[in-house]
């Protein structure tokens, strides 16, 4: 898929808007931390809302993401992602579905630990799901590093909130290693198996302008001065 986008600032330089060829999302915030995003096609109808809770210390607590395009699926009402930290570092998520089959509101849970190593950053992601519906699965992401500072942390603590368009992995968890380990993601693993390299480019000022994988572009980012 080929979509660009564009972020919109306030003259604070605080993210208000975000626009892609099909409508755009609203950025609202609580202090500094950005409380909600809600996406609107170009016809007025809400597709998508988002709402963070957060810690005292600005860590996230709690997001609920909810689904209203009906794009994927008919009976997912929404999710909810639960974080938990031991030592100021998130060790564990709980991702729990909420849908609808026709017989009545259920409920299915992702469970994912995530193990940091020495250095600060996220070394093991496990996803479990117990399949309370006939599907269940016990899914590894292993991720590797360079020395460099992580390059997200400059543009935003909760880059994945910033961009709601940033996908290297199936999933929401896989990407957390990418904004909230100490340095950038080199390659990762998937079940032992697959390496997947992750490359970065610059411009003349050292910003972020693009992220390869797999020896393929799949982000790339421009700058305006104003």
């Amino acid at each position: 898929m080929h979509d660009s986008a564009q972020f919109i600032y306030n003259a604070q330089g605080r993210l208000v808007k975000w626009i892609n060829i099909d409508g755009h999302y609203d950025y609202y915030y609580s202090g500094n931390n950005i409380s909600a995003r809600v996406y609107t096609d170009n016809s007025g109808a809400t597709w998508y809302i988002d709402t963070v809770r957060y810690n005292s210390d600005n860590t996230i607590s709690e997001i609920v993401f909810y689904d209203l395009s009906g794009l994927y699926s008919q009976d997912t009402l929404h999710n909810k992602i639960i974080f938990h930290y031991q030592n100021n570092k998130v060790t564990s998520l709980d991702n729990v579905d909420y849908f609808d089959w026709g017989f009545g509101p259920q409920t299915d849970t992702t469970f994912t630990t995530i193990t940091w190593n020495a250095a600060g950053n996220i070394e093991k992601m496990r996803l479990v799901n117990y399949g309370n519906f006939g599907w269940g699965y016990d899914d590894s992401v292993l991720y590797q590093y360079d020395a460099n500072p992580n390059y997200f942390k400059l543009i935003h603590p909760h880059f994945f909130l910033f961009d709601p368009q940033f996908e290297l992995q199936s999933g929401f968890e896989p990407h957390l290693a990418y904004f909230y380990s100490k340095n950038n993601v080199s390659n990762f693993n998937v079940y032992g198996t697959w390496d997947y390299p992750v490359v970065y480019g610059f411009d003349s000022t050292r910003k972020l302008t693009k992220v390869d994988m797999g020896g393929f572009p799949y982000m790339e980012y421009q700058y305006e001065c104003h």
